[in-house]
């Protein structure tokens, strides 16, 4: 099952700890158009409050 056609969306993955806060922007290599289901599965994994999509 395909969750992500690549695409447009660009991904940064924002890291927070006690001890360091850092943002990595993941090459064009990595943008996608996110599905539903892709959505989903993400917010099960990581959870709804570490999800922020900007358009």
């Amino acid at each position: 099952m395909n969750f992500a056609k690549k695409g447009g969306v660009s991904i940064v993955i924002y890291y927070n700890n006690n001890q360091i806060k850092t943002q990595v922007r993941l090459s064009a290599d990595w943008a996608i158009f996110p599905s539903e289901e892709f959505l989903k599965k993400l917010t099960i994994l990581i959870g709804k409050a570490n999800i922020n999509l900007v358009f």
